[in-house]
């Protein structure tokens, strides 16, 4: 166990750089838990009570940029449960990774999982994890500051729910004048559940693919009666193909592109 103590120690409960790893650890109760630069692994690992991020995550392109996530409980910290942040000279020549599998990062002050990008490829693939009752969004798949971003994100078997905000989003929102540009490929099932605003929200630029063993269930969206939100919202030229949506509303501009089943009476 590494302890901060009950005032909260500053700094960092454990600092990787360069690959390494932190395996079986249960850390608490510092400005960020895990500090992680230029790729590393946490796996069979607690996280909780800081008063920052749980893992902090910073990948410079030009490294082994890896990083790997796995069988991990992240929960209860100030901020953002998984925060991570890839920078690079153009979405064209730099790119890095993040693999999140078997996490649960629930219950925290910020966004349950956020990887963010500048002038970079960010390539995420999440699964079997789950990002529920956070202070902010569950995923946010997003770029850093009037930069450019592309996404390649697979998702197989991701649980979302009960968010203040979204259930998962891949957009530009806070900077229109940047873009964030890329695929999501839906693998497994992908459940987002009354969430405060939509529970699924892509901006310009994002081809959403469901695929054959795939479902996108978006429902009992927005929690909070938000005029503007929807179970599956696009607010400019994403694209969405393959079948296996399941929604009760989605914006006006998807009226015509997506065919939802409808929800279930009572979402979990």
């Amino acid at each position: 166990m590494i302890d901060g103590g009950d005032d909260n120690s500053p700094g960092n409960g454990i600092c990787l750089r360069n690959s390494a790893s932190a395996i079986n650890c249960y850390v608490q109760k510092f400005e960020d838990g895990i500090y992680v630069e230029n790729g590393g692994e946490v796996k069979d690992c607690e996280v909780m009570f800081t008063d920052a991020q749980g893992i902090r995550i910073v990948n410079e392109a030009s490294s082994t940029t890896k990083m790997k996530i796995s069988n991990t409980y992240i929960h209860d910290n100030g901020d953002s449960g998984i925060y991570f942040v890839g920078r690079g000279e153009s979405p064209q020549t730099s790119e890095t990774s993040i693999e999140v599998n078997n996490v649960k990062s629930n219950l925290n002050g910020g966004i349950g999982m956020f990887v963010g990008g500048r002038n970079v490829k960010l390539e995420v693939q999440v699964t079997d994890s789950e990002t529920s009752n956070n202070d902010n969004s569950g995923i946010v798949i997003s770029k850093l500051g009037r930069s450019d971003v592309a996404v390649d994100l697979e998702l197989d078997g991701i649980i979302s729910r009960y968010n203040e905000n979204f259930g998962l989003t891949v957009s530009s929102f806070n900077d229109p004048g940047a873009s964030v540009t890329g695929d999501v490929k839906v693998k497994g099932a992908v459940n987002l559940y009354k969430n405060g605003l939509s529970g699924f929200y892509v901006g310009s630029g994002v081809d959403v693919v469901v695929e054959r063993r795939g479902a996108l269930n978006s429902c009992g969206n927005p929690a909070s009666g938000n005029g503007n939100a929807y179970d599956i919202r696009s607010d400019g030229l994403a694209t969405f193909s393959g079948n296996g949506y399941t929604c009760d509303s989605t914006s006006p501009n998807l009226s015509d592109i997506i065919t939802c089943d409808p929800c279930p009476t009572c979402p979990q």
